[in-house]
């Protein structure tokens, strides 16, 4: 197996005056960089982050407010194109959902 790399039809090889050309084009100042000033923390789409009044501190707390039950499990029935719970109780073909944002 060669280890050499072949240049590909229409392309050119560099040289020293092509590599000399591209780091006087690096070296010329471009557009101002964007600097984060702190540390970038991901927050999950679920929680929303607000102040605590009591503390100042920035917490993440849950958009939705889980109402304590019985949560259901629904399944889908793709032979038959039909949504039910527990497998037994037909829903019908469509099925959504109605969120309760925490205030």
């Amino acid at each position: 197996m060669s280890t050499k790399v072949k240049a590909l039809p229409g392309t050119t090889q560099r040289s020293a005056t092509t590599e000399a050309a591209a780091s006087i084009t690096a070296a010329t100042p471009a557009a101002p960089m964007f600097t984060l000033s702190g540390p970038v923390t991901a927050v999950p789409a679920y929680l929303t982050e607000r102040l605590d009044e009591a503390t100042g501190e920035l917490v993440q707390v849950p958009r939705f407010r889980y109402l304590p039950g019985h949560p259901r499990q629904v399944r889908f029935d793709a032979k038959a194109g039909q949504f039910n719970l527990g497998g037994l109780t037909p829903l019908g073909a469509a099925l959504s959902f109605i969120p309760l944002e925490a205030v």
